[in-house]
């Protein structure tokens, strides 16, 4: 589309077909532009949950192993 820009005619603007072409291919653009910029939000999100579920998974983690310790200090204290 960016190419499409390239090759038309500026110097004629004044012309309504050059307009209505112009037109079309800014707002073919505009179009892509947003999509990619939509894959792109898609994408942040996703790297996002990813974050947020290796977050999770690590807090669990740290929580298991915190249990764990108290076990076994229970543990200790209890066979002395």
């Amino acid at each position: 589309s960016i190419n499409q820009l390239k090759l038309l005619n500026f110097n004629n603007l004044e012309n309504i077909s050059t307009l209505r072409e112009l037109i079309r291919v800014w707002s073919q653009i505009c179009r892509e532009l947003q999509e990619k910029n939509d894959q792109f939000q898609e994408q942040l999100q996703l790297n996002q949950d990813d974050k947020q579920t290796m977050f999770n998974a690590y807090y669990s983690l740290c929580n298991y192993i915190q249990h764990i310790k108290e076990k076994l200090i229970n543990v200790k204290h209890d066979t002395v």
